[in-house]
Formats: structure tokens, C-alpha cells, sequence
């Protein structure tokens, strides 16, 4: 594999991801945005492609000779597949089985970003994962790293795909909402700097079988942080996780609780005071209560793993506590419409699930 960082015009010039240019063609199922991004990045880089997607419309300006068909998927260097893409029982997709067949290595988006991190700039890459309060927790992380001054970016299932991504300057933050889908999709080259493992509660089963593989999915984050000798923020705030606390329990492992009866490196009181055990000895770092954007027990949770994080790429404490305090807070996520005869009206439509409600 070679490779350069490429530059490329793009509605103007614009700096890509210094991708490896593989000996083979590179498959990718699923056009969507995590595939679409992937195609442009890969392409900068100079690989040869072989695309495919079920819709047509997909597909229309896709040339002749870059269309996967059945017969090529032996001949891929790997098949890169879309987070909704089907790679599970029955329902697996046609290309995905083929590839499994053959022994072509199937990845995700965040494998080839990870195949082009000894070629940025130093930096830190943090994995934000769990049923509920991930996509805060990613977004409160990236405004607590840029209220430092440093550079960083929100990206993943959060909205932005990950190789859509331009290189951030030296001592840069990536921060990226992992889904269980993209998980279940990361192969050997993933890794991460930092993992944040927040609650976990049942999701998804339709697409992971039950939960059992649901939680083995979430799981995949934690060995990621270990593939680089990084570092894991575990939440105890759901039954599960304090299940993996036990198992997991090392000197690679910050846990975070509110009001917990266990031992944890960053707490949260009933009150809302948010305490450093790992970094500042136990003291008070701040007190979360009055915080508009950061109300209730699930945004303290959020607030103590993004704080943890923060830490543990390098911020201290008042500037992570700086970033918690001036968090402008996401679209939808208990956000406060108007008061009217004494009655506060939220918008909180985000919350898709019973726990989330």
C-alpha cells in the first residue's frame, strides 16, 4: 500500500485524508453517506473502485466499469460496507455473504480512517458509543476541546461522514459517534486513543438478533481503546455496563457514576457536584445543577464522561469545566421551547426510545 495526502479541488482546493492506495480494488456496498464519502475519499487517494448499491438512483452516475457485480468480489481487497447495510442472517446482503465466502476482509469507515492516522498530524481519536446520550456526549466533548483552543471535530453517526473529514492541525481531537451497526462492522485496523462506553439498554434487536449480540457490538469499543493501549471511559449507569465494570475492571478503565455506591475515577453527587477522583484527588471540579443545557440524571452522565475524556487527552480541569459550562447544548435534546402560565415546553423528539424518554 502507498500512500500521500492528497489535495484535490472540491468546491475549491481542499486537503483529504492520507488514504493508502491498494494493489486491488476496493468494494463498497452502500451509497448512502458513509459510502458516498468514502467513494470521493478513496478516489482522491488514486484506488480503483467497485461500487454497488440496491437503489437505482444510487447508482445512475456510477461509470460501467466501476459497478461491483458477484463474479469481482473475490478479486476486492476488501468490501467496505455501509452501516445499514444488512450483514446479518437471513437478511444478509448478497455482496456481504459473497465477500465472507471468499475471505475478502469486510470493513467499515472507520477502519481506512484508522489506515491513515500514522500520516496525520499527532492527534488523539476518541470512540463515543452507548444506547442513549452518545451524540450529546460526542458533540460536549468537541465544544469542550475547541473552548481550549485546540482543533477537533465531531463526526461518525453523529452526522458527518468520517472520511468526509479534512486533516486537523497538530494536537487535533477526532471525535466520533459509533453506532452499534458501525461497530459490528470495524475489522483489525480499527483503534482509538480513548473509548466512552456509556449506558446500555436493549436497541436495535431487529437488526442485532437479541441482546446478547446487541451488547457484544457496544463490547467492540472497548477493544479498540486496548488494540492501541488506550484508554476506556465506562458509564455505571445502566445494568449492563456495571456488569462490564466487573469484568473489565483495570487500570485502562475511568468509571463514571451519579450517586454511585461503587468506586469511581469521575462522580457526579445527587446534587449535581462533579468530582475528579482520577486526576484532582476528589475535589470539586464544579457544580452541574444550574446548567440549562445539562439538566437531568442522563446529561450528567454525558457531562461526566465528556469530561473524563477531556481529561484524558490532555485538557485540565478548568478547561474541561470551561467547555461543560458553555455547551450551547443539540437541536432536539431537551430543549427548552417556552414557558407559559408557569409551564415549561420541551422539545426532546430525539429521544427514539423508552429510556431516552
Amino acid at each position: 500500500m502507498m500512500a500521500a495526502a492528497v489535495k484535490c479541488a472540491d468546491n475549491g482546493s481542499r486537503e483529504w485524508l492520507p488514504l493508502p492506495r491498494f494493489a486491488r480494488p476496493i468494494g463498497i456496498v452502500g451509497l448512502a453517506r458513509t459510502g458516498a464519502a468514502a467513494r470521493a475519499a478513496l478516489l482522491a487517494a488514486g484506488n480503483r473502485l467497485l461500487v454497488h448499491d440496491d437503489r437505482a438512483e444510487a447508482m445512475r452516475n456510477i461509470p460501467p466499469g466501476e459497478r461491483l457485480q458477484p463474479r469481482a468480489v473475490a478479486g476486492l481487497d476488501r468490501l467496505l460496507v455501509s452501516p445499514g447495510v444488512p450483514i446479518h442472517g437471513r437478511s444478509t446482503h448478497p455482496l456481504v455473504a459473497a465477500a465472507r465466502a471468499a475471505g475478502v476482509p469486510i470493513i467499515g469507515d472507520l477502519d481506512l480512517f484508522c489506515l491513515a492516522t500514522s500520516r496525520l498530524p499527532a492527534h488523539h481519536l476518541v470512540g463515543i458509543t452507548g444506547t442513549n446520550g452518545k451524540s450529546t456526549t460526542t458533540a460536549l466533548l468537541a465544544h469542550i476541546v475547541a473552548t481550549a483552543g485546540r482543533a477537533s471535530v465531531a463526526a461518525g453517526n453523529i452526522g458527518r461522514p468520517i472520511l468526509a473529514l479534512e486533516p486537523l492541525r497538530p494536537g487535533g481531537v477526532y471525535v466520533f459517534e459509533l453506532s452499534s451497526f458501525q461497530l459490528d462492522l470495524t475489522g483489525r485496523e480499527a483503534a482509538l486513543d480513548v473509548a466512552v462506553l456509556l449506558n446500555i439498554t436493549p436497541d436495535h434487536l431487529d437488526r442485532h438478533g437479541d441482546m446478547s449480540a446487541y451488547v457484544a457490538a457496544k463490547r467492540r469499543i472497548v477493544d479498540l481503546a486496548r488494540r492501541r493501549r488506550g484508554r476506556i471511559v465506562l458509564s455505571l449507569e445502566s445494568a449492563v455496563t456495571r456488569h462490564l465494570h466487573e469484568e473489565l475492571a483495570g487500570e485502562d478503565v475511568l468509571a463514571i457514576g451519579i450517586a454511585s455506591d461503587r468506586p469511581v475515577a469521575v462522580a457526579v453527587t445527587q446534587e449535581g457536584r462533579l468530582l475528579d477522583h482520577a486526576f484532582e484527588g476528589g475535589r470539586e471540579i464544579g457544580t452541574l445543577a444550574p446548567l440549562l443545557r445539562l439538566q437531568g440524571r442522563h446529561n450528567w452522565e454525558n457531562a461526566a464522561a465528556a469530561y473524563a475524556a477531556a481529561r484524558l487527552v490532555g485538557l485540565s480541569a478548568e478547561q474541561a469545566w470551561a467547555g461543560l459550562v458553555s455547551f450551547p447544548g443539540l437541536a432536539h435534546r431537551q430543549e427548552l421551547v417556552a414557558r407559559i402560565a408557569g409551564v415549561a415546553f420541551v422539545n426532546d423528539s430525539k429521544a427514539t426510545n423508552l429510556e431516552a424518554a
